[in-house]
C-alpha cells in the first residue's frame, strides 16, 4: 500500500480515530505523544495521550499493559528510558499491532510517528504526498 509523509490513523483498542502520524523511514521505532505516564505496576501503565495540537480537552486516558522498557535516541541525540506499549493500529484497508513508545512530542506537529519497525513489509512511502490512504 502506497502512503504519504503524513498520514491519519486509527487505534481502535483505545477506540481513537483521525491521529495524525508522520510516517518516519529516518526513526526506528515509534512513538505516541504523551502529557503524562504514571506506572501503575511493574507490567501496567497509565498515560495521557495528545489528541491534538490544539490544547486541552483533546487527550484521552488509557490504561494498557507494558511490553518492555528501553532506552531511545531521540530526535535530538538524547538518549531516554521509555515504556514501549502496543496496541493495533490502522492505517488505509491495514491493521496491524504496532509497538509504541510513550514520548512528549510536544513541539512536533504529529501526536504519533511511525517508524520502520511498524512500517516494514507491508508500505511504500511517497514522501511528495499526504493523506492519501483510505480506509
Amino acid at each position: 500500500m502506497v502512503i504519504g509523509w503524513r498520514e491519519k490513523i486509527s487505534l481502535p483498542d483505545w477506540k481513537i480515530s483521525g491521529l495524525v502520524a508522520k510516517v518516519d523511514t529516518g526513526a526506528k521505532s515509534s512513538a505516541l505523544d504523551v502529557l503524562s505516564v504514571e506506572e501503575l505496576s511493574e507490567d501496567r501503565v497509565r498515560f495521557t495521550l495528545a489528541l491534538s495540537r490544539k490544547g486541552k480537552g483533546r487527550e484521552r486516558v488509557i490504561e494498557a499493559p507494558i511490553v518492555r522498557k528501553t532506552r531511545i535516541r531521540s530526535s535530538t541525540g538524547k538518549v531516554q528510558s521509555r515504556i514501549l506499549v502496543a496496541t493495533r493500529v490502522e492505517l488505509g484497508s491495514l491493521t496491524k499491532l504496532v509497538e509504541f513508545s510513550l514520548a512528549r512530542r510536544k513541539k512536533m506537529i504529529c501526536r504519533a510517528l511511525l517508524g520502520r519497525i511498524a512500517l516494514q513489509g507491508d508500505f511504500l512511502i511517497d514522501p511528495s504526498v499526504t493523506y492519501i490512504s483510505q480506509p
